[in-house]
């Protein structure tokens, strides 16, 4: 149990007081350290070429998402027209 409380509070967490903790928050603190430990292992079994692959196509699915719903957003005919430019000829001089 010792170890597990080390193992979550030692890289810049707080030390809880241990006058205060309560036997459901050490088996939340063993769960929190097993979800990461095996997160980790996860992580550290895949080759980084899969984890690129697996976020840019997370990163590409969100892209297109936020397009479409900009895309929605947009108004047809929302710029008024550009009035064209009435052009003076120059009087000819004799």
């Amino acid at each position: 149990m010792h170890e597990v409380l080390r193992e979550v509070f030692q890289n810049g967490h707080r030390q809880p007081r241990i006058d205060r903790l309560k036997a459901s928050s050490v088996a939340e603190l063993a769960a929190e350290v097993a979800d990461v430990t095996a997160e980790r292992d996860r992580l550290a079994a895949t080759a980084p070429e899969t984890i690129w692959s697996s976020e840019l196509d997370a990163f590409a699915a969100a892209w297109n998402t936020y397009s479409k719903e900009r895309t929605a957003t947009y108004t047809v005919g929302a710029v008024a027209p550009v009035k064209k430019k009435r052009t003076v000829k120059p009087k000819a001089t004799e």
